[in-house]
């Protein structure tokens, strides 16, 4: 028996035994309920019973929002200049000079 620390919904910690699995089955339940998951290697099970709910303060949430804001803004600015890129070379053919588009951002 052994007790994780806190775990959040995207990350299971630093726990190795914790699969995303069992995260969102833990997410889904009571506090006092049980929660059964493949380990992450896929070689058993975990046993889990949530102990608690612990609400997120507001600094540590506003920091985590501002983190993933930018992480999306940037994703999709790579996913829109990727599909930019290939039209450009499915429609006129053109070759793009990496370098260059890396030099100037």
């Amino acid at each position: 028996f052994k007790t994780t620390g806190p775990l959040t919904r995207g990350r299971p910690g630093t726990d190795e035994e914790v699969s995303f699995e069992l995260l969102a089955r833990l997410f889904a339940i009571a506090p006092g309920e049980v929660a059964v998951a493949a380990t992450p290697a896929g070689d058993g099970f975990v046993v889990a019973r949530l102990a608690e709910i612990r609400a997120v303060d507001d600094e540590s949430g506003a920091e985590l929002r501002r983190a993933v804001d930018t992480a999306m803004r940037a994703s999709v600015a790579g996913d829109l200049l990727a599909a930019y890129r290939a039209a450009l070379v499915e429609t006129y053919g053109v070759d793009v000079n990496q370098a260059a588009i890396d030099a100037l951002f």
